[in-house]
């Protein structure tokens, strides 16, 4: 083989060398352009998440609210209705105990 020859070899190889990188540079290139975007859509969702769970903790925290007040009032109401039946059988004992006292005839027996 001459020189010339294998001077046009590597010229060759040269050539299809050169169009690989540059073949490989242009997909890289389109690859990272890709990854950019994947990333800023993900980016982005990751936001709208982040206002959603927001919100929703918002929701939770006045719905939470809204319970602890109807319990702290059904708690109180419970009590007051607890005190009136004691103090309604504590009279209606008063009573009994003054109506057995006097007999069934309402005279008072001795």
């Amino acid at each position: 083989m001459t020189i010339d020859e294998r001077l046009e070899r590597l010229v060759e190889r040269h050539e299809a060398l050169t169009q690989s990188v540059e073949l490989l540079a242009s997909a890289q290139s389109h690859a990272a352009e890709e990854y950019e975007e994947r990333f800023l859509r993900q980016e982005e969702r990751l936001l709208d998440l982040a206002e959603r769970a927001a919100a929703n903790r918002e929701q939770h925290d006045r719905e939470i609210t809204e319970i602890r007040r109807e319990l702290g009032r059904a708690i109180r109401l419970s009590i007051q209705e607890a005190r009136n039946q004691r103090k309604r059988h504590r009279e209606l004992e008063v009573m009994l105990k003054a109506f057995l006292e006097r007999g069934a005839n309402g005279k008072a027996t001795s």
